[in-house]
């Protein structure tokens, strides 16, 4: 017969922890799936879900760090939109990459603060590439209809 520590210690390994909340550098609170560091924060490759959508990525000391994907879900007048980021994120912050709104128009290049510094902006649906140089317009290229 089990005496009453090994029972116990068997309940104890049974039982599955609560999701862990963390709270990024830039404010926003997620649950969080992966390993944690000796500190007991998200650190390797891992899943974050946040109240508009996820990231699944690397983490560094609790922060988004390393390749990466998040999806950001809007709401506006009933409609539910989206921005997809596929690429390099630094301190919780998107740095380098695709920022993906629909099947019609990304953003591709570094950004800054969630803005393109350099790169292009491509939109079928105005038929233009936008190119962007240290955050400003600098020309316009407009896409030719395929024959």
């Amino acid at each position: 017969p089990k005496n009453d520590v090994e029972s116990e210690n068997e309940l104890i390994d049974t039982i599955q922890p609560l999701p862990l909340t963390f709270t990024l550098s830039t404010g926003e609170s997620f649950t969080y799936e992966g390993p944690l560091n000796e500190d007991g924060k998200p650190h390797g490759r891992g899943t974050a879900t946040f109240s508009n959508g996820t990231y699944r990525g690397g983490f560094e000391n609790g922060q988004l760090k390393g390749s990466g994907e998040r999806i950001k879900l809007e709401s506006s007048a009933g409609a539910q939109d989206g921005v997809i980021y596929v690429g390099t994120f630094e301190n919780s912050k998107f740095i380098e990459g695709r920022m993906t709104f629909n099947e019609k128009k990304y953003q591709e290049g570094t950004f800054r603060n969630d803005e393109l510094w350099d790169g292009i902006i491509v939109d079928s649906t105005q038929k233009s590439i936008l190119y962007f140089e240290k955050g400003e317009y600098k020309s316009m290229k407009e896409i030719k209809s395929k024959k």
